[in-house]
C-alpha cells in the first residue's frame, strides 16, 4: 500500500514539474547588412500555463547603448510577429532604458501548452568599426524573462 501511495505521489510531483512554464528553446539569427543594419529573427517555443503566460509575452529591448562614449538610441524595426504560424497583435511601449512589446490579444487567453513565436525586427547600424575590425553585439536572449529558458542557440 504504502509503495502505492508513494508511487502516485511521485508522479502527481513529476506532473507539477513538467508543467512549469518555461522556454524550451530560443533560437536566434542575425543577419548583418553591409550598411550595419541587422535584420533579426527570434524563434521562441515555451510552455503555457496560464501563470506568467497569459494572454502573450513581453519582449524587452534596450532602448539605448553607448559607444566610444557617446549615448546611442537602439533604431527598431518590427517586421513580423506570429504565434504559432498566424500573425500576432502588438503593442509598443517604453519606460526607462527599456522598449516593450507587448505580443498577444488583451481579451484572449492563450491555451495551455506549447506554442511557438517568431519575432522578426531589423535594428540600424549595429556594426561597430574599429581600426582593426568590425563587430557585432547583441544580448540574443535578452535579461528580463519571467522564466527559464532551457536552450538558446
Amino acid at each position: 500500500m504504502r509503495f502505492w501511495l508513494g508511487l502516485c505521489l511521485s508522479l502527481i510531483w513529476a506532473g507539477l514539474a513538467l508543467a512549469q512554464e518555461r522556454i524550451t528553446r530560443f533560437d536566434t539569427v542575425i543577419d548583418v547588412d553591409t550598411d550595419g543594419r541587422m535584420i533579426v529573427t527570434e524563434t521562441i517555443d515555451l510552455i503555457s500555463e496560464g501563470d506568467e503566460i497569459q494572454r502573450g509575452i513581453f519582449r524587452e529591448l534596450p532602448r539605448y547603448f553607448t559607444f566610444m562614449g557617446v549615448r546611442q538610441s537602439y533604431d527598431y524595426e518590427l517586421i513580423e510577429i506570429t504565434r504559432d504560424g498566424r500573425t500576432e497583435t502588438v503593442d509598443i511601449s517604453q519606460n526607462g532604458n527599456a522598449v516593450t512589446w507587448r505580443i498577444g490579444q488583451r481579451d484572449v487567453l492563450l491555451p495551455n501548452g506549447p506554442h511557438q513565436y517568431v519575432i522578426r525586427y531589423a535594428v540600424g547600424d549595429q556594426v561597430r568599426r574599429h581600426d582593426n575590425r568590425d563587430e557585432v553585439y547583441w544580448n540574443a536572449t535578452g535579461n528580463y524573462w519571467a522564466f527559464p529558458i532551457e536552450t538558446a542557440t
